[in-house]
């Protein structure tokens, strides 16, 4: 048995209707019993070597290029690029989660980021607030491949984060059964479902390699996960362990996080374990970004088993109430705005409800959004949302 997988022994399935798990929304395997049922028995091949290598153009007998551009490569001048900036509906959540990319959570046992991670995909799915940051307007589908908890705890942890109706959360999938990570049929059923988000829990039961210190092997689970992010065009979290001896790092190969676009650790600010949890500081550390924010930020328990953001938050959460105020302003304002009147303005906005954080900051949040493409720059000095109305 590699990592503790239940499946590694099963004999192959033979009911060939069957899917190789069940995604059902507002319901979660809750029999008490163990889940390794006939009913719940599968066995799969490795990742698709052709699924892989359609994804890099190849076919049998020779290259393709799916692109305009010449050879396998497409390649093509640099002054052809085309301009595809960042929309904003592909940043799903805190400028951590991206449509196409990879984020890696690591946290040491018991530090609570599986509640974190379950906190994110409720946020995207219903579109509501969690720890200060926002999911998607009106909320979009996610996946969310459970393999650590019990079947009979689910539904109990999960209404931790939900509420105790989870029908409310009618677009959040879970497994129903413990099949191994598979990019091809995951890749199949969240562009079936329409999938924003898709998060892995954990990166070990998931895959069941067998080493996770092995570079070549690790590199391999990765590049499924990208795969599976860029057919799909969503975001996968994938939450994994941090290192016992090194409580800033994940545990395994350095591949890891040299292929994921975001890095992300979490732990308590506090490691005095006698320390009461409900008022232990925890910290969600970006060590790694590619594509936009930065840290740390600082969590408490909100009493309902859940986290919410530190009285004394700073630094990313302050971005992040500056990036909100600067798109209110600029869509009230319906026009172009000048920089220097724009950071004002966002200033005696953020005053009104508490203290404002500084020009820096503000500045700071402003050339970040511009970076997503949130905010566009018709002319030197000056911004607008993409909405807004032309000058001419």
């Amino acid at each position: 048995m590699l990592n503790g997988c239940p499946w590694e022994d099963t004999a192959s399935p033979t009911d060939t209707d069957a899917p190789p798990w069940a995604s059902i929304a507002g319901r979660f395997f809750d029999s008490g019993e163990s889940s390794q049922d006939s009913t719940h028995e599968w066995q799969f091949p490795g990742p698709s070597d052709d699924f892989r290598a359609a994804r890099i153009g190849h076919e049998e007998g020779g290259r393709v290029c799916t692109k305009a551009g010449s050879g396998p490569y497409a390649l093509i001048p640099l002054s052809a690029l085309p301009d595809d900036p960042v929309k904003p509906e592909d940043v799903l959540w805190g400028d951590l989660l991206f449509r196409g990319a990879t984020t890696v959570l690591a946290g040491q046992p018991g530090a609570g980021k599986t509640t974190f991670a379950r906190g994110i995909a409720v946020a995207v799915a219903t579109g509501g607030e969690f720890c200060g940051f926002r999911g998607p307007p009106n909320g979009a589908a996610v996946i969310y491949f459970d393999y650590e908890t019990p079947g009979a705890y689910r539904i109990p942890r999960w209404k931790l984060v939900c509420g105790d109706d989870l029908s409310n959360v009618s677009n959040l999938f879970v497994n129903d059964a413990y099949a191994p990570f598979d990019p091809q049929v995951v890749a199949a059923e969240a562009q079936r479902l329409g999938v924003a988000l898709i998060v892995v829990d954990t990166l070990a039961r998931a895959t069941c390699v067998e080493d996770e210190n092995k570079s070549s092997e690790m590199s391999r689970v990765m590049e499924d996960f990208d795969i599976v992010a860029r057919e799909a065009h969503c975001a996968l979290l994938v939450v994994t362990h941090q290192s016992k001896n090194n409580h800033t790092g994940y545990r395994g190969s350095s591949a890891i996080g040299a292929s994921a676009s975001v890095v992300v650790t979490f732990g308590r600010a506090n490691t005095d374990q006698g320390a009461d949890p409900d008022s232990a500081v925890y910290v969600l550390t970006i060590e790694k970004n590619r594509l936009g924010g930065d840290g740390p930020v600082r969590l408490m328990r909100d009493g309902d088993g859940g986290f919410k953001l530190a009285p004394d938050a700073d630094g990313f959460a302050e971005v992040s109430r500056a990036e909100r105020a600067i798109l209110d302003v600029l869509d009230a304002a319906g026009e172009r705005v000048a920089r220097k009147d724009l950071v004002a303005a966002v200033s005696r906005r953020l005053s009104e409800s508490g203290k404002a954080p500084s020009e820096r900051t503000i500045e700071r949040a402003l050339d970040k959004q511009f970076g997503l493409g949130r905010v566009l720059r018709p002319a030197t000095g000056f911004y607008r949302t993409p909405s807004a109305k032309v000058s001419p």
